[in-house]
């Protein structure tokens, strides 16, 4: 069983210096989501990421079987 489908709450893997995932940081905190935020690197993504995300990029949301991403 992968790491992935382990979370019990949502994850969202965001780049701190990118405009997308602050988007998506303002829409989750104006819903009043309950999220797991994950800071990465752009230049180095966590396997994690690969494993969910076919396109291994960044702003990728996880809610336990649904994957989001760009």
């Amino acid at each position: 069983m992968s790491l992935v489908t382990k979370r019990s709450t949502m994850t969202f893997f965001s780049d701190p210096t990118d405009h997308m995932s602050h988007r998506v940081r303002i829409v989750l905190a104006e819903k009043g989501v309950t999220v797991d935020i994950v800071d990465c690197d752009p230049d180095d993504i966590p396997e994690e990421v690969s494993e969910i995300n076919p396109y291994n990029n960044l702003p990728t949301l996880l809610d336990r079987d649904l994957v989001l991403y760009e």
